[in-house]
């Protein structure tokens, strides 16, 4: 749709009135259009579709200077990455605390079984057991005979 219609010029004494109307036409159009000098009204009242082109010379959007927005996604990825490193390492400190609980767990096991030791050790050599008369023979699940012939009483 065009943005600006002007009337055809016939011959004629009428021909100076459409003449001045396509001048008034023309004047009309341009006080709508965004001046390039700031000159006001200088101001969208749609949005503005630039097609996928870039804006160049842009200074700054809402106050923010638009140089730095280029920046951004590279801060963006920043903290995404250090987001991410975080999280490794607190799952790495938290296998860290359940290896230390397990390592103090294991500790009070070997301390508890040393104590046990202890306490058989000197429960023996109280029974005269210890020492070098002191012999383990484990379970004895079978019946034996240690002497096979028998030589009746000695006297």
């Amino acid at each position: 749709m065009a943005k600006l219609t002007l009337t055809d010029i016939q011959s004629g004494y009428a021909s100076i009135d459409a003449l001045n109307a396509n001048f008034t036409a023309i004047e009309t159009a341009l006080e709508n259009t965004l001046s390039r000098d700031g000159t006001t009204p200088n101001s969208l009242a749609a949005d503005l579709d630039i097609n996928s082109y870039n804006l160049l010379n842009v200074g700054t959007i809402n106050g923010v200077d638009a140089t730095s927005l280029g920046d951004l996604a590279g801060f963006v990825n920043q903290a995404a990455q250090s987001a991410a490193d975080s999280g490794a390492s607190a799952a790495s400190s938290e296998a860290s605390a359940v290896s230390s609980a397990v390592s103090a767990v294991n500790a009070a096991s070997s301390a508890i079984s040393a104590s046990d030791s202890e306490a058989q050790a000197l429960l023996y050599t109280s029974l005269g057991l210890g020492g070098a008369s002191a012999f383990d023979l484990g379970s004895v699940l079978d019946s034996f005979v240690l002497f096979p012939t028998d030589w009746g009483t000695l006297v």
